[in-house]
């Protein structure tokens, strides 16, 4: 459970994870958020994964308020793995955590123990209201170098429009350094 305090020290807001472990290739994941008194929301979402433990796809459903708006979610994720190492592949206790947690670019939210670096990323995150219909639609291409033993040096994250072009929002750059004991 992650909780977000106010400067006050009230809670503002509170996400609790349930997480599912239903085989090698399927993790479940229900995201419950209180974001305050007219805004919460549940999601149930199916994590799959290839026989090499790459997260290939994931798909979600979910209901809400917003505002005091019901709201109706779909989520769908495809992520394509290059044939070279993830950053943190192999970092001892690393594959024992589950879940990253999540930002905004639903990427981050990649289960700690992948073991190939991402070439691309797409998401849709579908709301539907009374009112309408919302989408956000998410696309980057990752251009990694690697060093001599096969791990990422520079990774660069270029978000791209839904045709596969780049958008005028700049390159993202994650420089990595690794200290071997």
């Amino acid at each position: 459970m992650n909780k977000e305090y106010s400067d006050s020290g009230t809670i503002q807001a509170t996400v609790t994870y349930t997480y599912t472990h239903v085989s090698t290739t399927q993790i479940n994941v229900k995201k419950q958020a209180i974001l305050g008194p007219n805004t919460n929301y549940t999601m149930n979402n199916v994590y799959t994964y290839n026989n090499n433990g790459n997260m290939v796809s994931s798909t979600g459903t979910g209901t809400g308020i917003t505002s005091g708006n019901s709201v109706n979610y779909t989520q769908t994720g495809t992520y394509v793995h290059t044939n070279q190492n993830y950053a943190f592949k192999n970092v001892k206790g690393l594959d024992k955590l589950i879940f990253n947690g999540d930002t905004d670019d639903n990427v981050s939210i990649l289960f700690s123990n992948i073991k190939n670096s991402l070439g691309t990323f797409k998401s849709s995150i579908v709301s539907t209201t009374a009112g309408g219909t919302g989408n956000v639609f998410l696309n980057y291409k990752y251009t990694t170098t690697f060093n001599s033993s096969g791990y990422p040096s520079v990774e660069n994250r270029q978000e791209l429009d839904a045709s596969g072009n780049p958008t005028a929002t700049p390159q993202e750059q994650f420089i990595y350094e690794y200290n071997y004991q």
